[in-house]
């Protein structure tokens, strides 16, 4: 599972560690059905992929209160056919 693809999906990272949060909670209390899908399965979790879009976003939103629209990572590729966002 996997959050924050691109750097304006800030949504799915509340998701995440709702979904997460509510996991441990339930295995916590004894919950059967998560009791029993934690023993058949594996549960990965990166709550963000994009970790350098979700910082800009951030910075610019706490300069100038303007949420911008990046979606990329701010890797600079050489290929300009494939990459990243300015």
């Amino acid at each position: 599972m996997t959050g924050v693809i691109h750097a304006r999906e800030l949504v799915s990272l509340s998701s995440q560690i709702y979904f997460i949060t509510k996991i441990i909670y339930l295995a916590q209390h004894n919950d059967a059905d998560v009791l029993d899908l934690l023993k058949r399965t594996n549960i990965y979790s990166i709550p963000i992929v994009n970790i350098d879009g979700l910082n800009r976003i951030a910075k610019i939103y706490a300069e100038k209160r303007d949420f911008v629209e990046i979606r990329k990572n701010l890797h600079n590729y050489s290929n300009r056919n494939c990459g990243s966002e300015k």
